[in-house]
């Protein structure tokens, strides 16, 4: 873009010094105003659910990162838009066959797929088809709601289009005994940036159920204490991950 391209534009920052720092599924609406009458752009790390209520959509973000907000105004059009972003704090990976991923359901199920948010992989698309459960058929399979977390593997890649599965070929276990290896995970809480020599180290001192994908994101369950000291030791690695879960649930 030319400078005289760039000029057209002008630019008001409504984040403050310090951005706020969000997590996987946080929600942004106590973070942002938003302006009357202003078109809204959202980055493609942001999700939103609940647009027809009176109090206006949620906002929620996708990965970890910093949130900013930014009214912007055409000087040609006099036209403005308001620009919510959050910015990873990291690389994010790629997906790749027999990649085990955990996602959010984006969509309820069409008639052919599920649509799936995957944190840490916003520039790829998801589905998943609602046959590829272990056991699933057509009148017997799971009923899929927004906002449910799904840890699944990627069975094939087309087009930048990720097809994935909940099938687990190593198992007899059907997906209603709540016994498979992949599937929709119940409660707990969703974390990021939490390597598994860190969930080793908290695994010494207490117990609780556990996924963590490929995408960077990490599932929790236990007794509540757990989960929100598992908070408490995210982004960080190696053995300072290892001496802060030391520190946290006790030596």
């Amino acid at each position: 873009m030319s400078s005289k391209e760039s000029s057209k534009e002008s630019s008001k920052e409504s984040s403050k010094e310090s951005p706020p720092f969000l997590l996987p599924g946080d929600v942004l609406n106590s973070y942002i105003t938003l302006p009357p009458s202003i078109p809204i752009v959202l980055s493609p790390f942001i999700i939103y659910s609940n647009p027809e209520s009176p109090q206006g959509p949620i906002f929620r973000s996708t990965i970890a990162g910093y949130l900013t907000t930014t009214l912007t105004t055409d000087k040609q059009t006099n036209t403005s838009k308001y620009l919510i972003n959050v910015t990873p704090t990291s690389t994010p990976p790629s997906p790749s066959l027999n990649m085990e991923i955990l996602a959010l359901i984006k969509t309820p199920s069409t008639v052919s797929h599920h649509t799936l948010t995957v944190p840490g992989m916003e520039g790829y698309r998801f589905i998943l088809p609602p046959l590829n459960f272990q056991g699933a058929s057509k009148r017997n399979k799971p009923l899929l709601k927004f906002g449910d977390v799904i840890f699944c593997k990627i069975e094939a890649i087309i087009d930048q289009v990720c097809i994935c599965t909940c099938k687990d070929s190593t198992s007899n276990k059907d997906w209603l005994t709540s016994e498979t290896t992949y599937g929709v995970l119940s409660s707990g809480r969703i974390f990021h940036s939490i390597p598994l020599s860190t969930f080793e180290e908290i695994g010494m001192k207490r117990k609780f159920e556990v996924a963590i994908g490929g995408n960077g994101v990490g599932w929790v369950k236990g007794e509540e204490e757990v989960e929100v000291k598992v908070g408490r030791v995210e982004g960080c690695e190696g053995e300072e991950g290892k001496a802060v879960a030391r520190e946290v649930f006790g030596k």
